[in-house]
């Protein structure tokens, strides 16, 4: 008669593995645990425990290892050795204890290699982290599927809780560098691999200037002059991307250097500001504008930013405040100046009122830049020496390839497009009607359109011609 197999019960075996029930159960339906029903009893034979415990610590082990190796490549550069005796080697790290550590330890990383952010990116078997830098992405390396695991939590719960993809999360991190608080601000997606987590830093110590912006000198010296303090509207078309952030804090920082009070109504606070008076707009059905927009001009501002124009009342509200003498910076998504335009008659604005009370318009176009490592320099045919109003022979970059870019072009290159609001398009937008090609034509021969922004970027060999010719006309 064969002898019979041992078995435990749920209570026992609760216990001896420390996991509570549900686990247990969790640990059955993924089929690592079997079990066997005797006389109505839950039972788990003594040969099965023994294997998953076996199984069990030998992944704690591998985790702990991968830990390590992690905490030890992200660590910081040890300080000069000493004759002093060297500390005893620290004990094994619990990766589940120790997961939020590590985590502050890869942005540490990161932030201090000079990247813009980073993303933890779902695969087949794990994650990998990626550094965002201005060259583009960085492989920095791969995390086994549960280390992985433990790191995209810990960097949900530093954020904060997250909204759907198409917003921020709630909450706003830092992380300590020299003594600074460095922010941090994410963005959650739901991939078909799983979540992936992008997040972005900025240091409040570094301040972008207007050329930083993609601006040339002349079209900076043309956005000094329209937000000189004139009450009026400025419009700023674009994507609701990162740069339109920074974009509105680098115009509040040229601002707030004039000794000008700036407030800044927010639908979604990417980060925040000592130089910005920020304010968050409610949301939710029913959330009405002018209260807040009340609270604001109560304060006097001088400028008034609003980060994304989405309903009419928003954009009557902003040409109500011009009536207040406050000079207004509002952003929309639109792809160009024309649509802003158009957006703006959409939204109830009389064309007289737009005539008389813009200040003009700002839009960006994100181009690919040559790299520098490896371009080439050709020199102009006549015909594009006509097209980018140059001397016959005046060369410009070739792009080429090397193992730094891989296809001739590395990082973005921001070119912007300035209309001003001058007397003839005034008139132009005072009697515009869809679809405004007149406006356009006007636009495409502006002094601080985008043309002029195109032809500059060829000459100082930052873009490829064959990018721009569609923006330089004929």
């Amino acid at each position: 008669m064969p002898e019979e197999t041992p078995h435990t019960d749920m209570a026992g075996l609760t216990a001896r593995l420390s996991l509570r029930p549900a686990e247990v159960y969790r640990e059955v339906k993924a089929g690592k645990l079997k079990t066997t029903i005797v006389e109505g009893r839950t039972l788990f034979a003594e040969a099965d425990i023994k294997a998953f415990e076996e199984k069990r610590d030998a992944e704690r082990n591998d985790l702990a290892d991968e830990f390590t190796k992690w905490h030890e490549e992200l660590a910081p550069p040890p300080p000069p050795e000493t004759e002093e005796a060297k500390p005893p080697e620290p004990p094994k790290p619990d990766p589940v204890a120790q997961a939020p550590a590590l985590a502050d330890r890869l942005l540490l990383h990161a932030f201090r290699s000079g990247a813009l952010g980073v993303h933890l990116d779902p695969v087949e078997n794990g994650f990998r982290a990626l550094y965002r830098r201005d060259g583009g992405l960085d492989e920095r390396g791969r995390f086994s599927a549960r280390l992985g695991e433990l790191l995209r939590q810990a960097l949900k719960v530093k954020l904060g809780k997250p909204d759907p993809v198409t917003q921020p999360v709630a909450a706003l991190a830092k992380i300590d560098h020299e003594g600074q608080a460095i922010q941090v601000q994410g963005t959650i997606a739901s991939t078909l691999l799983g979540e992936h987590v992008h997040l972005r830093f900025r240091d409040p110590r570094k301040k972008d200037g207007l050329e930083d912006l993609g601006y040339t000198p002349e079209q900076a010296v043309a956005v000094r002059k329209l937000l000189d303090g004139r009450a009026g509207v400025l419009l700023v078309a674009g994507a609701a991307d990162p740069f339109a952030s920074r974009h509105r804090l680098g115009l509040a920082d040229m601002l707030a250097a004039g000794n000008r009070l700036v407030v800044s109504l927010e639908h979604r606070v990417h980060f925040k500001s000592e130089i910005l008076v920020q304010l968050a707009l409610p949301t939710g059905e029913g959330a009405e504008f002018a209260p807040l927009l009340a609270a604001a001009l109560a304060m006097s501002p001088d400028v008034l930013f609003l980060d994304d124009v989405r309903t009419a009342e928003e954009a009557k509200g902003l040409f109500e405040a011009v009536a207040a003498g406050v000079t207004v910076v509002a952003q929309l998504r639109s792809p160009g100046n024309a649509d802003a335009l158009l957006r703006m008659v959409e939204f109830g604005i009389g064309k007289d009122v737009l005539a008389r009370d813009l200040l003009g318009t700002v839009a960006r176009r994100s181009l690919r830049r040559v790299c520098p490592t490896c371009a080439g320099l050709r020199p102009l045919d006549p015909g594009e020496a006509a097209l980018l109003r140059a001397e016959p022979g005046t060369t410009v970059a070739e792009p080429k390839t090397c193992t730094e870019c891989g296809d001739g072009f590395r990082d973005r290159r921001i070119l912007q497009d300035i209309w001003v609001n001058t007397p003839e398009m005034s008139a132009l937008v005072a009697r515009i009607e869809p679809p405004a090609q007149e406006l356009r034509a006007w636009g495409s021969k502006a002094e601080h359109g985008i043309a002029n922004a195109a032809r500059t970027a060829v000459l100082d060999r930052e873009i490829a011609l064959a990018d721009v010719a569609n923006l330089l006309g004929s």
